[in-house]
């Protein structure tokens, strides 16, 4: 959950610096709506944002896709 981190572009640096070539990055997240529960909506970010983030970090985005109504997992490949 990238929201979770004062600095998500420099946790996905140091990610890809860490993991082998080839490896699976997967970030699953909130989605950027009003919810019931969970993270405030200024500080969550929406698929497009997470999604250049980590492409940003040098990963190849594999699919980003929904899982259910309030989350969203973005597969990347390092």
């Amino acid at each position: 959950m990238l929201h979770d981190f004062n600095d998500p572009a420099k946790v996905l640096r140091n990610a890809k610096q860490m993991l082998k070539h080839g490896s699976e990055l997967v970030n699953v997240d909130w989605k950027k709506k009003p919810t019931v529960f969970g993270p405030s909506v200024q500080i969550r970010f929406s698929e497009e944002q997470a999604a250049s983030l980590i492409k940003a970090a040098g990963f190849r985005i594999e699919s980003i896709r929904n899982v259910g109504r309030d989350y969203y997992i973005i597969t990347a490949q390092a």
